[in-house]
Formats: structure tokens, sequence, C-alpha cells
């Protein structure tokens, strides 16, 4: 095509306002342009299909994501916009569907972050997550940063910064202000156990003294404090990202 045909796009508009348009001067984005009407035709009409299937909604919406970089990588295809780049089919379709996808893919995270603290080993401090003279965190900690990439990884490539910025307030927010709670509430239960005030307010089982006595109370309290301090590490880390706005003020206990 760019042999045979781009010589042709090339003469025929030359000396035109197009002539420095992709859309028009080159012939693998001309047919890219020419094709992407019957593409749109068959995502929305699949869309429809699947809207009601949260799972097959999910994978399709991911699938479109990576079809649009795809085209915009391997075929350098701008959508004969230099400056901001093409729009993608993605662009399309959530137009109509993002609040739909939004509630899918919050429901799939908050459900992982409930599994994530429900596990067995959730609690447990990983004494080899990090080298020595650093605080060690909680498996479920390092989970739950895990989830945040993941979320993260999902609307990176989403070109309209308002659908970015509902994914990092509806569900990114809401997974950190849960995680924060529990954290604030095993602090408080600590603190309960341990002083004279609290083991009269609020009673305190046999199990629940032993479980504090030596060693045990440090423990607990390393868990709260490793698993806070490697939440706000990591949103240091992820300082450059969408994430960033939250600070890692926010997970100050």
């Amino acid at each position: 095509m760019y042999e045979n045909v781009g010589p042709i796009l090339a003469a025929h508009f030359r000396r035109t306002r197009f002539a420095s348009n992709s859309l028009y001067t080159d012939p693998v984005s001309a047919f890219i342009t020419a094709l992407l009407p019957i593409v749109q035709e068959k995502v929305d009409g699949l869309l429809n299909v699947v809207s009601n299937e949260p799972q097959f909604l999910s994978t399709f919406i991911l699938l479109l994501i990576k079809f649009d970089d795809s085209i915009r990588k391997q075929f350098k295809y701008d959508g004969g916009d230099s400056k901001n780049g093409w729009k993608g089919l993605t662009w399309e379709a959530l137009d109509s569907w993002f609040d739909r996808w939004l509630d899918v893919e919050k429901e799939f995270a908050l459900g992982r972050y409930e599994d994530i603290v429900a596990a067995p080993d959730g609690g447990r401090i990983d004494y080899d997550s990090t080298g020595i003279g650093r605080t060690k965190p909680t498996y479920g900690a390092l989970k739950v940063t895990g989830l945040l990439g993941n979320v993260t990884k999902l609307y990176q490539s989403l070109y309209r910064f308002s659908w970015k910025l509902r994914f990092l307030i509806d569900i990114q927010l809401a997974i950190l202000d849960r995680y924060h709670n529990r954290l604030r509430d095993s602090l408080d239960a600590y603190q309960a156990i341990t002083s004279t005030v609290g083991r009269t307010l609020h009673g305190v089982t046999r199990e629940q003294q032993a479980a504090l006595e030596g060693t045990g109370g440090l423990e607990s309290l390393c868990k709260v404090y490793g698993s806070a301090d490697h939440i706000i590490s990591t949103l240091h880390d992820w300082s450059n990202d969408l994430v960033s706005p939250l600070g890692p003020q926010f997970f100050a206990i």
C-alpha cells in the first residue's frame, strides 16, 4: 500500500489543506479509517449483548482498550490528530457504557478486597517482604497495594481524565478508606484491651488478654504500623501516577 497507493494519495492531496493530514496522505491510516465505522458498529452490537454479563463486559472493555493501543502503536495511527492522538473505539463505547463498566469493576475490586482481609494469612507479617532496617507489612497490606496497582492498570490507557478520576475516587479511594478503618479499628482494639479504662468499659476475655502478653502486644502494634508504613511508602512510589492525589498523608494513623 505504501509503494503503490502512497504516491497516488500524495499527488492527489498535494497543495490542499489535507496534505499534512495522515488520514488522507498515509494509505494505511486511510484504510484503517475506512474500516473503523464497521468495527464500531460491531462493538456497539456486542456491548448490548454482554452488558448484563459482568465478567464478559469487563473482559470485552479490556480487550477493546488493547485493540486501540495496538492500532496506535503498530500502525502509528493518530486519527488525523497528530497533537492529541486517536481517541479510540473505547472512547465511543464508554461514552454510553462507562457507568456500567465502572460499577462492574468496583464490584470486582471490592469483592477482591474482602477476600484479602478475610484470608487466613491477611493479618500475618511477611518478614521476607523488605530488607534489613525496614518495617514489615502484613500479607494483607501487600495484597491491597497489589489490588490498587491492578485497578490503575485498568484505567491508565483511558483518554478522558474524568473517567480516570472516577476510578480513583470510586474504587481506589474506597479500598484505601476501608483498609485505613480496618487498621484504625485494630489500633483502637489494642488500646482498649491494654488500658485500664478500656478493659473496664469494654471487657476483655482471657483469650484477648493472653494474646497480648509477652511479645504479642508488640507484634500486634507492628502489624498495624508496618502495614500503614507500607501503604504510605507505596503511595510515595506512585507519586507520578493517578493514585498520587490521595497523598501519603491520607493514610497517616
